[in-house]
């Protein structure tokens, strides 16, 4: 299928296979669908409440078309058939639809449910006009109780059918992935007479009053309300680099709409979410590794509120919890990753002096309660699952002394030394011997020439030296690191333009994705992040030498930002064995990540 993506006199054009799109409404909500059916239960309408996420509308389509294009205006998509154009955009909980030049039905199926409620029974549907619009009541009964309600008002169109019909469908994607339920009964609920051209407001909500004033209200304000979300939508996706190529400059302008898409304005809880339409919650290392891309888009004030808030979280463990709302696994590295983007933050002058002195108060109590903790044998040590790398497969924890650890907590110490010049002077010699102490003893235990340990005991090759030379350059010296990033990409390469998770000659290296089976998660699949984090360590270590590995990488992410999955959005992962969009749809951090590589490749380090 042919998909373009334009911003202002800027275009590229190329070939999709089966394409997807999505828009959010920063209130945690987002609505996605496909160009030509949905590929998975995770499509539709979705409405957020209190850190949960419900679906409304399933698809909606015009009867009697197929799409042969989709086109990616930023602020909207529209879907070219061979008898019309439809045009989606969304605003708060709201789809507003628009097709011209069609004279027919358009169809709404509707799969109402909090998104991970499969069951099938007890669930009622009540169509009926109230004034000028269309309800849809959905009522979830369970052991003879209500469970809850959901509503939804259609405004627009001159007439309506009810279909009223229950109707089998296959989600090819979830199948793939061998994610259960894949067949899915949804209501065929209702068709809309269609003369030439229609708008729709399609309001979603937990209220039907709620929702009867939504549909009114944008309906009578949606002139100026599509006028301000594309108003919006072209000054926040300019390319921040001035990018020759069309479509590297477009990807860059995706990487930027996608990352704003999933930085939501939750009332009082700012902050990003890891990506949907899974990662509905606030991550802290993934939320920590965005925000040099928001830097970089000159989001300063959200940079302040995001870092303010993870540092009011600090544990007494050292830590900071894993994500918002809490889960059960820790991170051993978000308070590294944190802290490394205070570092970056400061230089930018956001914090108030006052903030400032809070922020090395945090960091010296991080430090000596990671020490007090965390510390073995002159090491820092983490938990089963408690890195990025968090699932197993046989007995494939990553527990222990683990390189990226060691190199977070490094310019963490580092940081306290240049901070206490100004807080707190007197503490700068004993940060100096403690970094400079711990430098040295890791690297006699880590590097083991031409490879840098990924563990204690742990000569596996896997992509987290990247991480570890992102996140402490001074680790290794220069020929040093050119002989640890030789070897690595030698045993990680991918000839598509990434890198394996794990050594490709490992016993658990798995070629192929498999999906909700954790087997080649983080054992084979190429994580677009950590490839861009790769492309950016390369550049900044010898450019000349790897040029033909950052370009392949960056060319893949293009590739799967303009072209493939969910058109515009970066995706999780991809098989290693081939190219593919792959894992999360739209993951927050492959956006990042790549916003950084483009502004490195194309302006000087910041």
């Amino acid at each position: 299928m042919n998909v373009t993506h334009s911003l202002k006199e800027v275009k590229a054009e190329g070939v999709s296979v089966n394409p997807a799109f999505m828009h959010t409404n920063k209130l945690g909500g987002y609505t996605l669908l496909g160009a030509n059916g949905n590929h998975s239960r995770f499509f539709g309408q979705h409405v957020f409440k209190e850190w949960q996420l419900y679906k409304f509308l399933d698809e909606i389509r015009l009867l009697g078309t197929e799409a042969t294009q989709i086109s990616n205006f930023f602020g909207r998509t529209e879907r070219h058939s061979n008898r019309a154009i439809e045009t989606f955009r969304v605003f708060r909980n709201s789809l507003l639809y628009e097709v011209k030049s069609f004279k027919g039905f358009v169809n709404l199926w509707v799969d109402c449910r909090h998104i991970y409620d499969y069951d099938e029974f007890g669930r009622l549907y009540h169509v009926y006009l109230e004034g000028d619009k269309i309800i849809i009541e959905y009522t979830k009964h369970s052991s003879g109780q209500v469970q809850y309600r959901l509503f939804m008002a259609i405004k627009g169109g001159k007439a309506f059918l009810r279909n009223e019909i229950w109707e089998q469908r296959l989600y090819e994607l979830d199948r793939s992935r061998g994610s259960y339920p894949h067949e899915r009964w949804v209501y065929n609920a209702i068709k809309i007479a269609v003369e030439s051209d229609t708008r729709l407001v399609v309001s979603a909500g937990f209220n039907k009053n709620d929702v009867l004033f939504e549909a009114d209200r944008i309906f009578k304000s949606y002139e100026h309300i599509v006028s301000s979300l594309d108003s919006y939508y072209e000054k926040s996706s300019h390319p921040i680099a001035d990018v020759k190529s069309a479509e590297c400059s477009l990807a860059l302008a995706c990487a930027q709409r996608s990352l704003l898409d999933l930085l939501q304005d939750i009332p009082h809880q700012k902050g990003i979410m890891a990506g949907f339409p899974w990662f509905h919650q606030y991550w802290t290392r993934d939320e920590a590794l965005c925000l040099k891309a928001l830097m970089l888009m000159h989001r300063k004030d959200d940079v302040k509120s995001i870092l303010l808030r993870h540092i009011s979280m600090l544990g007494e463990d050292g830590l900071i919890p894993n994500r918002l709302p809490s889960a059960e696994l820790k991170s051993a590295d978000a308070v590294g990753w944190v802290f490394q983007r205070v570092s970056e933050a400061l230089k930018l002058s956001i914090f108030t002096e006052d903030e400032e002195k809070q922020l090395f108060f945090a960091l010296k109590s991080a430090i000596k309660r990671l020490l007090d903790n965390r510390s073995k044998d002159g090491l820092f040590v983490n938990g089963r699952l408690e890195t990025w790398m968090d699932t197993y497969y046989k007995d494939d924890f990553r527990e222990g002394a683990r390189i990226e650890i060691q190199a977070l907590y490094l310019a963490m110490i580092r940081l306290a030394k240049e901070m206490s010049l100004k807080c707190q002077g007197a503490l700068y010699p004993s940060y100096e011997r403690l970094e400079d102490s711990m430098r040295r003893h890791v690297k006699e235990v880590f590097w083991q020439p031409p490879v840098l340990c990924d563990g204690k005991g742990d000569a596996t090759i896997r992509p987290n030296v990247f991480l570890a030379y992102y996140a402490y350059p001074h680790l290794l010296e220069y020929r040093e690191w050119r002989k640890c990033f030789d070897n690595a990409i030698d045993r990680l390469w991918l000839n598509w333009g990434g890198l394996s998770s794990i050594d490709k000659s490992h016993t658990l290296f798995f070629g192929e994705y498999s999906g909700e089976n954790n087997r080649s998660y983080h054992r084979g699949d190429s994580w677009y992040f950590i490839n861009c984090m790769a492309a950016i360590c390369m550049a900044r270590l010898d450019r000349k030498r790897y040029g033909a590995k950052i370009d392949a990488i960056l060319n893949a992410s293009i590739r799967d930002i303009l072209y493939q999955g969910v058109i515009g959005h970066h995706a999780e992962l991809s098989s290693a064995s081939k190219q593919s969009s792959q894992g999360c749809l739209s993951q927050a951090w492959s956006a990042a990540m790549l916003i950084e590589l483009i502004f490195e490749l194309n302006h000087a380090r910041t």
